[in-house]
């Protein structure tokens, strides 16, 4: 009977209630929280524009929407990492036609930041382990080392791998390019 609330589980509770709780302020009505709008020139827009700015608006709706985005997932997980440990992030990648990204939690163990001259975050290294079934799906077969296709053509799946994920600024790039 001593040690009886020793391991009492309130303060997990509460975070997750508060993470629902801020969760609930910043994405109120789901996606319909957000329109695409241009507030300096709403009044002088041609037809064309505001049908973009309406067209993009639904779109990206769909996406943020969309269960397979995981949007909705990843802001959970996001504010209950960032309750927790004071430290999280939300990754944005590229998925395929019907759901063009997808969102992702990301803890930051794992993770180095680097700032520039300016103290601005401008590099980013992220060390992530991957299941050779895992790997292939994540990356394509093609594009992971010929180890890994060895691997995953000899049904090994329970392999682990490390990938590291580089995010640095371009030092030559296109201005050109759209």
């Amino acid at each position: 009977i001593q040690n009886m609330d020793i391991y009492d589980t309130q303060a997990l509770r509460d975070g997750r209630i508060l993470a629902a709780f801020l969760r609930s302020l910043l994405w109120p009505s789901g996606a319909r929280s957000f329109s695409i709008v241009s507030a300096e020139f709403e009044d002088k827009l041609e037809e064309e524009v505001k049908s973009f700015f309406e067209y993009a608006t639904t779109k990206m709706r769909e996406c943020l929407d969309s269960p397979r985005s995981g949007f909705s997932a990843a802001l959970s997980e996001h504010l209950i990492e960032w309750i927790f440990f004071g430290t999280s992030g939300i990754m944005v990648a590229e998925k395929d036609d019907v759901i063009p990204v997808r969102f992702k939690a990301q803890e930051i163990k794992g993770a180095w930041i680097e700032e520039n001259a300016e103290g601005l975050v401008d590099k980013l290294y992220r060390l992530q382990e991957y299941k050779t079934d895992t790997l292939i799906e994540e990356y394509g077969y093609d594009n992971v080392s010929a180890e890994a296709r060895e691997a995953y053509d000899k049904n090994l799946f329970d392999k682990s791998w490390e990938v590291l994920q580089i995010i640095e600024p371009r030092t030559e790039r296109n201005s050109g390019r759209k």
